[in-house]
């Protein structure tokens, strides 16, 4: 996990902090759910939007229902167990699964990756 935190730190000096975001009310539901550098990335940063809206970063909560719709009645992905961090602009999605940890989806493709 500490890749998370190098990956996160290296998109900021890169491309900036996201712009047009939110906080997230209460991070602190998501710990040990995510990745700390996650948390402590919401907690500096928020939500938003980098590479001129190419990614977004976004509050789990606000996804819940997309991450249920693709995961529901899937025996190892369990919806409940699985949270968005952001999305790209052509149907990429980025999650975290407790179990599995990093998640890719390809909405285009249809294919899921972990």
């Amino acid at each position: 996990m500490q890749n998370y935190q190098v990956r996160l730190a290296s998109m900021i000096k890169d491309f900036g902090p996201p712009k047009g975001g939110k906080d997230i009310a209460d991070v602190e539901r998501f710990r040990s759910k995510v990745p700390d550098a996650m948390i402590e990335f919401w907690q500096l940063h928020g939500t938003g939007t980098i590479l001129n809206g190419y990614f977004q970063f976004c509050d789990p909560c606000d996804y819940a229902s997309i991450v249920k719709l693709i995961f529901d009645g899937d025996s190892q992905l369990k919806p409940e167990q699985t949270y968005m961090l952001g999305f790209g602009a052509f149907g990429s999605m980025v999650l975290w699964n407790e179990v599995y940890q990093n998640v890719g989806v390809d909405l285009v493709r249809g294919h899921v990756s972990c």
